[in-house]
C-alpha cells in the first residue's frame, strides 16, 4: 500500500496533468461608438472626476473610481487611477493616437481588502517603514 505522501503526490500530478490539457479561449469585446476617432480619443486620455456612487454596495465601502489622469504622452506616460480605497499606477505600454491605448499595472489595491477582517494586520516589511 503506498504511503499517504505518495498517494497525495499522484493526485497532485494527475490534477496538473488534467489542468495543462484544458483548452484556452480568448474573449474579445468591442463597442462601436458613432463618433470620429479623434473625439473618442480625447475622452480616452482625458476625463473629469467622477461623482461618488449612491448604490448600496458602494456605501458599504466597496471600492469605486474617483478620478484618473495621464501624466505625459506616448509610451512611457503613466496613468494614475484613484479609487475610494487605494490608487493604481499604470505605465502606458501602447499609445497609437486615435486607435489604441494599453497599460501595464505597476501598483494596484489588494482585492476586497475593504471587507477583510485582517485589514489591521501588516507584513513585517510594512511595519518598519
Amino acid at each position: 500500500m503506498p504511503s499517504a505522501h505518495r498517494y497525495y503526490r499522484r493526485i497532485v500530478l494527475a490534477y496538473v496533468s488534467v489542468m495543462s490539457a484544458v483548452a484556452t479561449y480568448v474573449v474579445t469585446t468591442s463597442i462601436d461608438i458613432p463618433a470620429p476617432p479623434e473625439s473618442v480619443w480625447r475622452n480616452v486620455i482625458s476625463f473629469p472626476d467622477l461623482q461618488p456612487p449612491t448604490e448600496l454596495p458602494f456605501r458599504l465601502d466597496i471600492a469605486y473610481p474617483v478620478r484618473a489622469k495621464i501624466v505625459g504622452r506616448g509610451v512611457g506616460a503613466v496613468r494614475y487611477c484613484e479609487f475610494s480605497t487605494s490608487n493604481f499606477v499604470e505605465p502606458v505600454t501602447v499609445w497609437q493616437s486615435n486607435h489604441k491605448l494599453a497599460f501595464s499595472v505597476l501598483k494596484s489595491a489588494e482585492p476586497m481588502r475593504e471587507w477583510s477582517p485582517y485589514v489591521h494586520i501588516k507584513m513585517l516589511s510594512e511595519r518598519r517603514s
